[in-house]
């Protein structure tokens, strides 16, 4: 039977849009036939705040635009801004747009270097061909420093490597972590990241003035934190000082190997006020050997210099992985070589010899910090003090003992002074030990003339008051 003209048609119509509905359903988005692989890496168009900017609102969200799509995790895992928020900032996404929006104002006259680096990488996974710095700052100018280098992955070289800088903390800078007076991976972020480009290339720009120490990585699970026995590590053969406004320096050469984590290595040394270096390893040393002169040698890297004297070697109690040396004969400008040897931990396990050395700087400024003082035993208004107890007083650097000791006393609330003998476990650490025993149940007050004390370049006591006391223990009870 056959249908009406009109009938024939609608149902003509009807098969014909069925089958563009259809076709467009189960049509697959293809790569276009023929033609060679997309491998050109992407590249950043645009950047707001633009480089170099200064006097930046201090409400700015950061913009990075991109000439095509972005992978978005691994572009914003590829993302890294110094100095660091106290709270991550929200990062989105606007077509090519990456917004970086942070939870907290600007620091202000802080120069912010944000680096993108060569983990971003497009929809094809073509990665940044070279990290992209940009620096910008909410005050009136911009730090102008540089480091550059090679770093490579057990011998090759290679994209993506994470470079990290580390500033040594200052007034301005203070530690990220308690008891940190040195850049340590394990625990501490870095303060500047960036990645190497393919040939292992890497530089860091926007760097203000002071010291810092270079590590190289592969920060696999991006934490930025070394993680032992995981991660490869490579450390610079020395500290690196950037010390007048755009100073560029050249030829860094690092190299991240796999290290046996039974042993521990030499993280780096720092010389600090009163000619005192402070040398930190990985692991707790046993201090027999961390405080015997012939388990380390210095030497200056100018043959024509004679090599220091170490006067002393001491530790704190609460910073079990440093030891502090006592440095006699240094000269200002010069750069020297510590070498440690014969160094086991607890567990008998020897230092890493391939990671045994560190270089340090002597600064031209002459020692105008006075010391402070660091603890005091027995503490502030303890109570049920032995009656033969020893006050230990210990200070943040070497002091000039006639002037401790002349300077220190101890006496009962009706000022009665209680006679003993001074001493001293090392330069930074005061001893006096009553010649007879101690009243019980009576108060006692350490009195320190703190105009009179200073370290050993003549430097006062920075501390102004001293007011410490005790409670002698109630044998009766």
């Amino acid at each position: 039977m056959s249908l009406p003209p009109k009938i024939s048609k609608a149902i003509a119509g009807i098969s014909l849009l069925l089958f563009l509905v259809i076709s467009v359903t189960c049509a697959k988005r293809l790569p276009p036939p023929g033609g060679p692989q997309d491998k050109i890496p992407p590249v950043v168009l645009k950047l707001d705040p633009k480089s170099g900017s200064t006097n930046v609102p201090r409400d700015t969200r950061i913009k990075i635009t991109f000439d095509e799509h972005m992978e978005q995790k691994k572009t914003s895992e590829a993302l890294f801004i110094s100095p660091s928020f106290r709270e991550p900032p929200k990062l989105k996404w606007k077509g090519r747009t990456l917004i970086v929006e942070p939870e907290e104002p600007l620091l202000g006259n802080r120069t912010y270097v944000v680096t993108i680096g060569t983990g971003a990488c497009d929809l094809r996974r073509n990665p940044l061909a070279a990290s992209i710095t940009f620096a910008f700052s909410p005050g009136d100018s911009i730090d102008t420093g540089s480091i550059s280098g090679v770093a490579d992955l057990e011998g090759k070289r290679r994209s993506g490597l994470s470079l990290w800088a580390y500033l040594f903390p200052t007034e301005s800078n203070p530690p990220q972590a308690e008891g940190d007076s040195l850049p340590n991976p394990i625990r501490v972020s870095p303060d500047y990241v960036t990645q190497t480009a393919e040939d292992g290339s890497f530089k860091f720009s926007y760097l203000g003035l002071g010291s810092y120490r270079l590590f190289a990585t592969t920060d696999k699970n991006r934490d930025l934190l070394w993680d032992p026995g995981v991660e490869p590590l490579g450390i610079a053969a020395g500290d690196v000082v950037i010390s007048f406004p755009g100073e560029e320096v050249v030829g860094l050469a690092i190299t991240a190997t796999k290290r046996d984590t039974l042993k521990p290595v030499l993280l780096g040394c720092q010389l600090l006020q009163g000619r005192v270096l402070e040398v930190e390893f990985e692991k707790e040393i046993l201090q027999e050997g961390l405080l015997d002169p012939e388990s380390f040698l210095i030497n200056p890297l100018d043959t024509a210099l004679s090599p220091p004297t170490m006067v002393s070697l001491y530790s704190y109690r609460e910073k079990t992985k440093s030891v502090f040396i006592l440095l006699e004969g240094l000269v200002a400008k010069a750069q020297y070589r510590l070498e440690a040897r014969n160094l086991f931990t607890s567990g008998c396990v020897p230092l890493d010899d391939s990671a045994n050395f560190c270089l340090f700087s002597v600064p031209e400024i002459a020692d105008t910090v006075g010391p402070a003082i660091h603890t005091v035993s027995p503490s502030d208004k303890s109570v049920a003090v032995s009656l033969d107890t020893t006050i230990v007083i210990e200070f943040s650097e070497p002091m000039d003992t006639a002037s401790v000791n002349s300077s220190f006393s101890l006496t009962d609330t009706l000022l009665t002074a209680v006679e003993g003998q001074t001493s001293w476990s090392s330069p930074i650490a005061f001893l006096f030990k009553p010649d007879s025993l101690l009243l019980p149940h009576t108060v006692y007050l350490l009195n320190l003339e703190l105009d009179s004390c200073a370290d050993l370049s003549g430097n006062p006591l920075a501390d102004t008051s001293f007011d410490y006391r005790f409670f002698t223990v109630n044998p009766d009870t």
